[in-house]
């Protein structure tokens, strides 16, 4: 007998398996319109290019920390600081806001580029008093993801998963020697 494309999906199947693979082959095969295109995994689709070519460069690193433009997302104790409202969204700072910390030797990680603007994150754990109040409310990370816009979490997770390392492994497990974080915080 002769085999559609549509027929093909079973053929993976036991005998007797009626349950669907979650994108059909015949979608696949374009005899059937494509199937909505699911919701992102919470955690991915950052929208910053990570500038992978630009972070070697300690010269561009240094100058894009002067910039009144550049963004810094200050994680307090690994929570990130959120402005509530309907639509709840990351707190950038502006570089004012984190020189202290910045001067003090805080853990620095280049995120990415976005709109040619440059994001860090900076640990701000080692602030004496709790952050100040107008940064936004300081929210763990796996709580805010879900409510937080496209492209955010994904920011946050990279954002705290390189600060949390960096504060995990300030020495080398081989020889002991204290690391140093290169290329933007990425090594």
């Amino acid at each position: 007998p002769t085999r559609r494309s549509s027929d093909l999906a079973w053929i993976w199947l036991a005998p007797g398996c009626r349950h669907r693979p979650c994108v059909s082959v015949s979608a696949a095969m374009n005899d059937a319109p494509a199937a909505a295109t699911p919701e992102p995994i919470v955690f991915t689709a950052s929208p910053l290019d990570r500038a992978s070519n630009l972070r070697r460069d300690g010269e561009w690193l240094a100058a894009q920390l002067l910039l009144p433009r550049t963004r810094f997302l200050p994680l307090h104790r690994l929570k990130a600081p959120v402005e509530l409202g309907d639509q709840p969204k990351l707190a950038w700072r502006p570089r004012g806001d984190v020189r202290p910390l910045i001067e003090a030797g805080a853990s620095l990680v280049l995120l990415g580029l976005e709109d040619g603007i440059a994001h860090f994150t900076i640990d701000a754990s080692g602030l004496e008093d709790a952050p100040p109040r107008d940064w936004g409310k300081f929210i763990d990370v796996r709580s805010i993801a879900p409510q937080l816009a496209a492209g955010q979490a994904g920011i946050l997770a990279q954002a705290r998963s390189l600060l949390d390392w960096h504060a995990r492994h300030g020495h080398c497990a081989v020889c002991g020697h204290k690391t140093e974080p290169r290329e933007g915080g990425y090594m």
